[in-house]
């Protein structure tokens, strides 16, 4: 092999390892050793495997804050819309109270309702 193949493939590795791995500094000890336990025992020294897993955990517990501010506007516009509905029953049933003409004797009758008749 010549020097060019050699160092075209020396540059391509590095390419390619520079695409797939990560060098961490400044980590406290007993964080960097919990790191290397749990990954010798969950995930077969597998780094990657359980730097994947952290992140997945991670997004799973912490929702992007827009995403949460969404949820709650979507959770106050439904109890708006169910509000409102309440509001629109209640004004319905008061509407449509039947009203009574008491007579001289005291007897109550009916009032006839304007509705009513043009059905």
């Amino acid at each position: 092999m010549s020097d060019k193949d050699l160092t075209k493939k020396f540059n391509e590795y590095q390419d390619k390892l520079r695409k797939t791995s990560i060098v961490i500094n400044r980590i406290p000890e007993k964080y960097k050793t919990e790191f290397m336990k749990i990954a010798k025992e969950e995930f077969a020294n597998d780094y990657g495997l359980l730097l994947r897993e952290l992140i997945r955990t991670w997004q799973g517990i912490f929702v992007d804050p827009n995403e949460e501010l969404k949820i709650k506007i979507d959770m106050l516009a439904n109890e708006f819309v169910e509000l409102k509905e309440f509001v629109l029953r209640t004004a319905k049933k008061s509407e449509t109270k039947e009203e009574f003409i008491v007579t001289a004797d005291g007897t109550k009758i009916k009032k006839p309702n304007m509705e009513d008749k043009k059905k």
